[in-house]
């Protein structure tokens, strides 16, 4: 019995043993206890730093990362009250950005990131987008659920790129049908709790929509046994009720 238990034992180290060695290839220990991981940088083009709960991103991550192409950043899950200044180092190249989970109040700079088509800023506290993100003209979706947003962003309605918008849990009561149409490319949409009184029946000639969420809002009509139905059913009534 000892003699199988050390097999497996060491069986166990084998596994291990390769894991810890590249792992001390690839972390460096740096003053700020921040573990800036290399491969992840070099081979994934990814530069994360996200559920630490720190109120600034150390410098030492971007050193590293400055001349790597990095595409996806992900800062999520921290006490940010603004975006770091020297993302713009990496405006070139990064296409998806996460900074859910923070405490931001502005993301101008985010505007200056031509290159986005994804960006989660879910959980902060926006209660307005910049007009220049209009020039974030590749951008596919936006995730911006649980923010403190009263109206459908303004600058979105100019964004014709955009595929998905996420505006849950937030206080938005009026939504614009007439701009919305011009987002062609849009098909999902998410306005499910928040503080729509009514849905203007021009809702439903956005028909490129394939999913809209309506729950949990104040609104009347469409009755509940509707909306559950789901979105086409949720359009057809809307276009049903459009005056003639």
């Amino acid at each position: 019995k000892g003699t199988s238990e050390l097999l497996k034992y060491l069986r166990g180290r084998i596994k291990e043993e390769p894991e810890k060695a590249d792992e001390n290839q690839t972390a460096m220990t740096l003053p700020s206890m921040a573990r800036v991981n290399v491969h992840n940088i070099k081979t994934l083009k990814t530069l994360e730093y996200s559920d630490k709960q720190a109120d600034s991103i150390p410098d030492e991550l971007f050193d590293t990362a400055s001349v790597q192409g990095i595409t996806t950043v992900n800062f999520s899950k921290n006490q940010l009250k603004a975006t770091p200044p020297r993302l713009m180092e990496l405006q070139a190249s990064v296409s998806d950005l996460n900074m859910g989970f923070n405490k931001l109040t502005d993301c101008s700079d985010i505007s200056k990131l031509l290159q986005l088509t994804h960006i989660d800023l879910r959980n902060n506290q926006l209660s307005d987008l910049p007009p220049e993100m209009k020039n974030l003209t590749k951008l596919c979706s936006i995730i911006l659920s649980y923010n403190r947003l009263k109206s459908f962003p303004e600058v979105l309605y100019e964004i014709l790129s955009l595929e998905t918008v996420l505006l849950g849990n937030n206080q938005v009561c009026v939504v614009d049908p007439g701009r919305l149409r011009k987002l062609a490319c849009l098909t999902t949409l998410d306005l499910s709790n928040n503080d729509l009184l009514n849905i203007p029946p021009e809702l439903g000639l956005c028909t490129s929509l394939r999913c809209l969420s309506l729950e949990g809002n104040p609104f009347r009509t469409p009755r509940a046994a509707i909306v559950s139905k789901g979105t086409d059913a949720v359009l057809e009534y809307l276009r049903s009720r459009i005056p003639t």
